[in-house]
């Protein structure tokens, strides 16, 4: 083996390593999880108002969240109701301008095919399959966990934005 494909194959280990050390937990941010989560239990817990839908909810919210610390537990969301759908429908009010911009990129990309067709029937049946093909990419967009859980918590949904 030649000098170089040492190096190479050295320095591909060395750029795994630092990849797989990436998304491993250290112990304290692993503690500090824990701490957060038997805290979140106790209260749910102990409150009558959380269901098990919501808490269930909540919990595929959390495994979704890259940064936990954003999503509030149920008994937090039902105490501080008022400030929770404010914040919530910040969320919605941004996340849709984004949602916008992919699905709207997604049609003009479609409707360019649609110069190809011949007759004036084929493109409106094309352009009524294209509507059709929005709707349902729009809505797949709002159906993430943490969307669900907010909208279980504080009876949003994305609908109440578009009406």
């Amino acid at each position: 083996m030649d000098t170089k494909q040492i190096l190479r194959d050295k320095l591909k280990q060395k750029i795994q390593e630092k990849n797989s050390q990436r998304y491993q937990l250290t112990k304290k941010s692993l503690e500090k999880i824990k701490k957060t989560v038997d805290e979140d239990k106790k209260q749910m817990d102990t409150d009558p108002r959380v269901s098990y839908l919501m808490k269930k909810a909540y919990v595929e919210a959390m495994g979704s969240s890259p940064d936990m610390t954003d999503i509030k537990n149920p008994v937090y969301v039902l105490d501080h109701m008022e400030e929770s759908k404010i914040k919530f429908y910040e969320f919605l009010t941004k996340f849709m301008g984004i949602v916008v911009k992919d699905v709207d990129a997604w049609k003009a990309e479609m409707v360019e095919r649609c110069q190809g067709l011949s007759t004036s029937h084929e493109k409106q049946e094309y352009l009524d399959h294209i509507e059709k093909e929005y709707k349902k990419k729009f809505k797949t967009y709002f159906y993430t966990p943490y969307i669900v859980y907010m909208s279980l918590m504080t009876d949003i949904t994305f609908e109440d934005l578009i009406t």
